[in-house]
């Protein structure tokens, strides 16, 4: 966390109407618990960052600031964000966006329990090209997320809320979900972040995006 603050960080807030992904998850939840697969939003929202990255990828980096080294990966491997009695744990999903959505829900849970049973392999905890954490689950409304040295991004997600906003031009109450990105000012700018959150906003807001 000390080098981590070392990185000169550009944050974003947004909040977003979540009405469509609330009404996704509640759609696709039985179908995958008749597979025997816990079904969260999370998952829907890990496929909307994988889908900001391949329009953003100057995000999915990691730079060694003491040979000045910039590697940009082709794969996405999101680190997990995962409270434990042992403190905070960040798993990683390697090639993630190769993972259709039942397929990323398992290996989220898969990787939550093996973090938390502290059975995780050195493998499954290194090598992240982008974290992600859901402070929401936890109550929490918004955060400042800190960047994992050496990457140089990290989304975070903040509870859901029913809030009055305005819809069509007339005041509706809404459930309502902050997005938090944090972005190395070394390697992008606020261009980049905008384009990132603007698309991770539209994925939210249209969750049909996601299963394409």
């Amino acid at each position: 966390m000390t080098e981590a603050l070392t990185i000169p960080h550009v944050t974003e807030f947004r909040e977003v109407d979540a009405t469509n992904l609330l009404a996704a998850r509640a759609a696709l939840k039985p179908a995958f618990e008749a597979k025997g697969v816990r079904f969260s939003v999370f998952p829907l929202l890990l496929k909307a960052v994988i889908r900001a990255l391949a329009i953003q990828p100057s995000l999915n980096a990691t730079y060694e600031a003491a040979t000045e080294t910039l590697t940009k990966h082709a794969g996405v491997h999101l680190g997990m964000a995962t409270a434990t009695d042992d403190g905070l744990i960040v798993p990683v999903i390697r090639d993630a966006d190769l993972l259709n959505l039942t397929e990323l829900a398992i290996e989220v849970e898969r990787l939550a329990a093996r973090a938390r049973t502290r059975t995780a392999t050195r493998e499954e905890l290194t090598s992240g090209s982008f974290t992600v954490t859901n402070f929401g689950s936890f109550g929490t409304w918004i955060g400042t997320p800190i960047i994992r040295p050496p990457e140089v991004g990290i989304a975070g997600f903040g509870r859901i809320t029913d809030k009055v906003i305005a819809v069509e031009g007339h005041p509706a109450v809404r459930p309502v979900l902050p997005i938090v990105v944090a972005i190395d000012h070394r390697i992008n700018d606020g261009a980049h972040l905008a384009e990132f959150v603007n698309a991770v906003a539209d994925a939210v807001s249209q969750p049909l995006l996601l299963l394409s």
